[in-house]
């Protein structure tokens, strides 16, 4: 019989986290702390454990208590990155420089310097980081992934920079669940006879050569629902050079399709397994994520300009939808301007600190009682509409939530045509509503992500007159941007 030893308990342990099987992990870990409290392995087990899982101050606390038993550089940089998932930047920046004090040749640990820059608003300090990572020597099964994450970042930060040439080259290095590589080969299943070899990631060498001769290239839509609805603008490019087929989120479908009816789209890019491939006996020559297509078609600031004013607005609506929609705002407007409002934005671990607004900060676009506002946040709004009652008045907002609600996001869309204007949040609201030409007034952090670049007021992913960003200032201050987004929305509403 084998000796169960405490060696053998760890590399159980770490096989298990490694294999993301969690129910074994608690199995083995939580008995083996209970018998060696002060082994500083076990705490940063439980650490990595808690940190896999999204649970990022339970993660800290045990990164924290095997710093307590033993110092190590490794678990400070961790310590660093579950701190920068929960925005407190000033705590993860002083954990991650005392982890490469203790070893300045740390890859990860500059990797992660080189993060907690991105959407700060400061990129050229984390570039300075990332590019230290690169000069790092990087041994073993980990060096292309620890390569490939600090790119990944810099490219991050080059587009908020504004360098779209080096951003989207650094962009397609993003390597596990931040942009997943789907399969048109094998499907994920082993046991399927597949007529066709799986198609290769086009890259910018791929595409000089074979571009504009009739190869087949597929698609796939990535992150959330805003950013494929962004990313597809490009789409067109692609078509102009390959015989594109879209595996679009099933929520957009319906906005793909009435913008290209001949393109050929599957909207399974939610599923895990991909059929439509064999069923159809297709031959696909290359494949890539939609970001990847601004490596090839957004090197320049007037790329984006160029698309807009081919293609621009990009996409549309149901009319007749929107047009009852309106109908029925009116009659409960008795006259005030329509306006929609979407207050809130991203997840916690997608800076939805930084990407709301609470009620007291809107107090100047609610108190306006010659303006119906309707709610357009995608979540329960129970407390917001319950505040405007109270403070406003009943008459002042109205909220659809089986609207919002409907997996089918053209309803959304219907709605947010219906307005007079849309004020909004960074969220996925702010590119339906400047994707389809609506006027829109985007309230943005100084925290902000790169989709939404540094300081101008223009939007370079819809550079239209009808789209405004107004920024927060650099010490959390609304008052400038908000006083500005008033006389601008009094402008486009015909109000003195």
């Amino acid at each position: 019989m084998q000796e169960i030893t405490l060696e053998k308990v760890c590399g159980d342990i770490e096989t298990a986290i490694n294999t993301r099987n969690w129910q074994l992990v608690e199995a083995l870990l939580w008995p083996a702390m209970d018998q060696y409290p002060d082994i500083p392995i076990l705490s940063f087990y439980a650490g990595n454990y808690f940190f896999q899982t999204d649970r990022n101050q339970m993660s800290t606390i045990m990164y924290e208590r095997g710093l307590r038993l033993e110092p190590n550089p490794v678990v400070m940089s961790n310590v660093g990155a579950a701190l920068r998932r929960m925005g407190r930047m000033d705590e993860a920046t002083r954990w991650l420089r005392k982890s490469v004090g203790y070893e300045p040749d740390n890859a990860n640990a500059w990797t992660n310097l080189c993060a907690t820059y991105v959407n700060e608003g400061n990129p050229d300090a984390g570039l300075a980081y990332g590019k230290r990572a690169l000069k790092c020597r990087v041994w073993g099964a980990d060096k292309d992934y620890v390569i490939r994450r600090a790119k990944w970042n810099m490219g991050l930060l080059y587009l908020e920079r504004g360098d779209f040439k080096r951003g989207f080259g650094f962009y397609r290095e993003a390597l596990g669940d931040q942009r997943p590589i789907r399969s048109y080969g094998t499907q994920g299943n082993e046991e399927a006879v597949t007529p066709f070899p799986e198609p290769q990631l086009l890259d910018a060498k791929l595409h000089s050569e074979n571009k504009k001769k009739g190869k087949t290239l597929v698609v796939w839509g990535e992150q959330g629902i805003g950013d494929e609805l962004m990313m597809a603008s490009m789409i067109p490019d692609a078509m102009a050079d390959y015989n594109v087929i879209f595996d679009c989120h099933p929520r957009l479908e319906w906005f793909f399709r009435q913008k290209w009816p001949d393109l050929a789209i599957h909207p399974t890019r939610k599923n895990d397994y991909i059929d439509w491939p064999l069923e159809e006996g297709l031959h696909v020559d290359f494949k890539l994520p939609i970001g990847d297509l601004g490596h090839l078609y957004r090197k320049e600031r007037r790329d984006f300009q160029t698309a807009w004013r081919k293609d621009g607005p990009f996409y549309t609506w149901p009319e007749a939808e929107a047009d009852e929609y309106r109908a029925r705002l009116k009659r409960l407007a008795k006259g005030r301007k329509i306006v929609g409002l979407a207050t809130r934005g991203g997840y916690p671990s997608t800076a939805r600190f930084q990407r709301s607004i609470k009620p007291d900060l809107l107090g100047g676009l609610l108190a306006r009682d010659d303006i119906l506002y309707v709610c357009l946040d995608y979540e329960d709004m129970s407390l917001l509409m319950a505040h405007v009652e109270e403070h406003h008045g009943a008459d002042r907002m109205v909220w659809y939530p089986a609207l919002l609600h409907a997996w089918d996001y053209h309803h959304t869309a219907a709605l947010v045509a219906a307005c007079d204007a849309v004020v909004t949040v960074c969220q996925s609201v702010a590119h339906l509503s400047a994707s389809i030409g609506q006027k829109t007034f985007v309230m943005a952090p100084h925290r902000v992500a790169w989709r939404y670049g540094l300081k101008s007021k223009d939007w370079y992913w819809y550079p239209s007159p009808k789209t405004q960003i107004y920024r927060q200032a650099e010490n959390g201050d609304w008052t400038g941007a908000h006083k500005e987004l008033m006389e601008d929305l009094d402008a486009t509403l015909g109000r003195s």
